[in-house]
């Protein structure tokens, strides 16, 4: 299992909470650490420990597959990411 830490969307593999004006869900917002490009996981369960399932698969078609986990996850990073704006 790959671990991403938290951090900036500008580097590869890492993670940020996701908030915002968006007409989907978006709990998490993760850096391919393949290509770096970003992705959602709006379409994913973040589990208390951070661990995401299913597997993550990069949308752009790098080749990046593999389980994840994201680092310093809390609950409180999903009540923030799911509230009301």
């Amino acid at each position: 299992m790959l671990e991403l830490v938290h951090g900036s969307l500008d580097l590869p593999g890492q993670w940020e909470s996701g908030k915002g004006p968006y007409p989907i869900r978006i709990v998490a917002l993760v850096s391919c650490p393949k290509c770096g490009k970003w992705m959602s996981l709006s379409l994913h369960r973040i589990a208390a420990d951070g661990s995401v399932s299913p597997s993550l698969v990069c949308p752009y078609r790098c080749g990046f597959h593999d389980y994840v986990r994201l680092v310093g996850w809390t609950c409180e990073d999903e009540q923030q990411a799911t509230s009301e704006p």
